[in-house]
């Protein structure tokens, strides 16, 4: 009785993708968030992840879109694996922490030679829009069939 009532309070759209696979997919995505954070920046260029140039890190918009698809994926995918405000909050919070680990870490160990504000900017829009757009979602499902 207990399972059925705590399923009940689960959003839909939060039950489309299986828990299982979305565990993987948020633990693939984390740990290749970390490692393509520090690849060589030889081998980021040659992804296209690298600013084409240092001074214009914070206005190239290729590299902004890669903060954007990868810190946004990845907050999808843990506030999906997430249930009530409280731990969505918390995977929000995760995530963006995980932005500026990355950010303080680069440039405390040399991989680049100011700390990208810009870049921690760019994750928490990521973020906040995804943890917007699923405020929306849980709000529509509490509502029921139109």
């Amino acid at each position: 009785m207990r399972a059925v009532q705590a399923t009940r309070e689960i959003p839909g759209y939060k039950r489309i993708i299986p828990r299982r696979i979305l565990l993987v997919l948020a633990t693939v995505l984390v740990i290749g968030t970390v490692v393509g954070s520090f690849l060589p920046g030889s081998t980021k260029e040659r992804l296209g992840t690298q600013p084409t140039q240092q001074s214009s890190a914070h206005s190239d918009w290729g590299h902004r879109a890669y903060h954007f698809a990868t810190f946004g994926t990845t907050a999808l995918a843990i506030l999906l694996l997430t249930y009530g405000i409280r731990a969505e909050v918390k995977g929000g919070l995760a995530i963006f922490g995980l932005g500026c680990a990355i950010e303080v870490t680069q440039y405390a160990l040399g991989f680049s030679k100011v700390l990208e504000w810009w870049d921690v900017r760019d994750d928490f829009y990521a973020v906040a829009a995804v943890f917007l757009l699923v405020q929306v979602a849980n709000a529509r499902s509490r509502e029921g069939p139109p």
